[in-house]
């Protein structure tokens, strides 16, 4: 135990050291303490009892081993849901016209034909009539009827206002740099990507133009005020008749300026931005696997906190920079993909992935920690206390029961609640709510919170004051059976899970880099470029 304590004495010496100089990509490190940093970790494991290596649950063959993702992937994020009518739109500087992809349907299954396409004008309306979809012109003219998916591409014009190439898929970027270095052989040509757009440069530095500029994920197309590069396609709702989602496919490094754009404060500090780009990167390639496991699922991303934020196409230079900085890079452990989970604020200390997301790894990246002080700029650092009166929650706790199939939308009138488990570090991971029948119903500490904010018919929306913005709190029955639960010392935004954004910009500000903010948030975590 003595060689034990010496060995994570001197590794955190040297680990502290290094951290402060890490970079994404070479950087300042002393050569010498990389090498005691290397000797130290493959010494130490050989040493250390296999015990002490944390083993990965059962669910480990549902996430993707790191080196599995040799490409950029394509990514399928729900932008609107369940609307009945919406208008298409381009740009008329970047395309005159919109492109529509159909796929050929032969009793009821997808032929392998290629998919139908047709030009389509610049602005048209789409609209759900009877579980059809049908696409209008600007005077009413219809121009496609069907009860499939359709697909939406704006073509890019080049500067001398030639239409061209409406290519989405991951290779955009690589088709462009190849022809570029071709190109180069004969003429030292280069190839730049400039926030979505990549473009083939002579020389001296001009645009060749031709059909050579792509826009990765095609070109930009506006719905509700908000532009979406890629393709859109419009999905008709299954079992809801009249309505249908529009899903962006776009390329995954064209999609996360939009989140970041969503997720973060524009004057917040650019090492704070890039460790949110390697969060969000691995976060989304993580549910986007999991969806793609489940059959008939037309999207993997909701665009909404959901999953993530996601503001579409027009972020600014400081989401576009980080992304671009970070490209591919990813966080594993021991060769699997680690699901980067993140929230606003921890509160100072954070929650055991597992007890929030059942399907979560158990590993030590994703375990409940002190984070500290750090995150507490934030005004939900500190909350409350929240009271709320037994009747109007327990209608609120039995919507919630109803909406999910939960025993809980059998609860009577409440007599006490309580937290019933915590993790390691106290935050709260479970809570018992009892009626007067005898009844007793558990809910693990996120589905605890939204069931206390859950909207229920007949009762007004939970407000601001009175909202639980995270379970770390601390219940207690105030009055007779009647009368309410006061919900006291109210800490933390969200779920707590993994990385708190609060403190992300605190400790970039304070001088830490992305790599050490990601060391700390998802200790024992290996920063890894993907592709």
């Amino acid at each position: 135990m003595d060689m034990m304590k010496k060995l994570q004495a001197t590794w955190q010496k040297h680990w502290r050291a290094s951290i402060h100089s890490a970079r994404l990509g070479p950087g300042p490190m002393s050569v010498m303490a990389l090498l005691v940093m290397v000797f130290l970790v493959g010494w130490g494991l050989s040493v250390l009892p296999a015990c002490h290596r944390q083993p990965i649950g059962p669910e480990e063959a549902f996430i993707p081993r790191w080196r599995e993702i040799r490409e950029e992937p394509i990514v399928r994020v729900r932008v609107v849901r369940g609307v009945s009518v919406i208008e298409l739109k381009v740009d008329q500087t970047k395309a005159t016209y919109l492109v529509c992809r159909q796929p050929h349907i032969s009793a009821g299954r997808d032929t392998d034909r290629p998919p139908h396409t047709q030009q389509l004008p610049a602005s048209v309306r789409v609209e759900s009539e009877g579980g059809f979809v049908t696409v209008r012109d600007g005077r009413g003219r219809v121009l496609i009827r069907s009860n499939q998916p359709i697909y939406f591409e704006a073509p890019v014009r080049d500067r001398l206002g030639r239409g061209h190439g409406e290519e989405t898929e991951t290779g955009a970027w690589q088709n462009v740099a190849n022809h570029a270095n071709r190109a180069g052989n004969a003429g030292g040509y280069t190839a730049r990507q400039t926030g979505a757009t990549v473009a083939v440069l002579g020389s001296v530095g001009e645009n060749v133009g031709g059909n050579v500029v792509r826009s990765v994920g095609g070109g930009i197309i506006m719905v509700q005020g908000r532009a979406y590069g890629g393709k859109l396609a419009i999905v008709p709702r299954a079992g809801l008749v009249g309505t249908f989602d529009v899903i962006n496919h776009i390329g995954l490094e064209s999609y996360l300026p939009g989140v970041l754009e969503g997720e973060l404060y524009k004057h917040w500090h650019a090492e704070a931005f890039a460790a949110q780009a390697v969060a969000a990167r691995s976060y989304a390639i993580y549910i986007a696997q999991q969806r793609r496991r489940q059959r008939g699922k037309d999207f993997d991303l909701e665009a909404t906190t959901a999953s993530q934020m996601y503001h579409g196409a027009n972020a600014h230079s400081k989401a576009l920079d980080a992304v671009r900085r970070t490209r591919g890079l990813i966080l594993t452990y021991n060769e699997l993909l680690v699901p980067t989970f993140y929230s606003s604020c921890s509160g100072g200390t954070s929650q055991d992935a597992w007890a929030v997301f059942p399907n979560a790894p158990k590993i030590p990246p994703l375990q409940g920690r002190d984070h500290g002080h750090w995150g507490a700029s934030s005004q939900r650092f500190h909350w409350g206390p929240v009271f709320r009166d037994t009747p109007t929650l327990r209608k609120r706790f039995v919507a919630w029961g109803k909406s999910r199939g939960h025993a809980i939308a059998k609860l009577g009138s409440i007599t006490d609640v309580a937290v019933s488990r915590r993790n390691s570090v106290g935050r709260p991971i479970a809570f018992t709510i009892r009626d007067a029948r005898g009844q007793q119903f558990e809910l693990n500490a996120e589905a605890f919170r939204l069931a206390c904010n859950q909207n229920a018919e007949g009762l007004p929306r939970v407000k601001s004051e009175t909202r639980l913005y995270s379970a770390y709190v601390t219940p207690r029955m105030v009055g007779p059976t009647q009368g309410g639960v006061q919900f006291e010392d109210g800490r933390g935004h969200g779920h707590g899970v993994g990385l708190d954004q609060y403190g992300t910009q605190e400790m970039a500000s304070k001088g830490y880099n992305a790599a050490s903010i990601l060391a700390f948030y998802y200790p024992d975590s290996v920063l890894r470029r993907a592709y």
